[in-house]
């Protein structure tokens, strides 16, 4: 029962982060279990799950529903994102090894990207080589599965930028900064590294409150 309570989990928590389901929608055990193809009780632990890491609100004789964003949280998980990744960058570049190994990745990333903006945009596909981009900074340095220790707020903010890149944020202007992380690594260039992902990590955070009103209801 395990592998198929991880199975509508796993399925659940990338429909919720790439807003195939949307914040505040109300979801229910007997349609999720109908989609799947699974008992109740495989569906009740998927959502337990879900639940323990704030992607479900369980609320009695109401139903259960997709949490809305807390923007709050996204600010402090932004901080924590961005300290995280200038001090990884600064040290994987310190290192030949893993320096190359990261730009070869990155590299790979980029072109998937790029792949994905030339002709018809596929947001669902861009949106998932824009975090393996950034998941290979975090996985870059020494083995250390700095990725793990921080995922669950990663999650949350991979959710809050689907939704920046769904309604607002340019995908020129972040395939250009990608260009630029990649180009300041290779040189080694630390000082504009650092620049480049504060202007990148920053704009994302707050870009989508420019585009006017609208999102309310996706926000606690």
């Amino acid at each position: 029962m395990e592998s198929s309570i991880n199975r509508v989990y796993d399925d659940l928590l990338e429909r919720i982060v790439n807003l195939s389901l949307l914040p505040g929608e109300k979801i229910s055990e007997n349609k999720m279990s109908e989609r799947y193809g699974v008992s109740r009780t495989v569906v009740r632990g998927a959502f337990h799950k879900l639940q323990q890491i704030d992607f479900l609100e369980i609320r009695p004789r109401s139903g259960t529903f997709i949490t809305k964003i807390d923007f709050e949280y996204i600010r402090s998980a932004m901080l924590l994102r961005l300290a995280l990744e200038k001090e990884l960058m600064e040290r994987i570049i310190a290192n030949p090894r893993e320096k190359a190994v990261l730009i070869k990745k990155l590299k790979e990333s980029f072109e998937k990207q790029k792949s994905c903006v030339s002709g018809k945009e596929d947001m669902i596909k861009f949106n998932r080589y824009d975090n393996e981009f950034h998941g290979a900074i975090y996985d870059g340095h020494n083995g250390t599965d700095t990725k793990g220790l921080v995922n669950s707020h990663l999650l949350h903010f991979a959710r809050w930028r689907n939704l920046t890149l769904k309604y607002d944020v340019s995908l020129d202007e972040i395939m250009s900064e990608h260009e630029d992380i990649i180009r300041f690594s290779e040189a080694g260039d630390i000082e504009k590294l650092r620049r480049i992902l504060d202007k990148h990590i920053n704009r994302t955070v707050y870009s989508i409150f420019s585009s006017g009103e609208g999102f309310a209801s996706y926000f606690k």
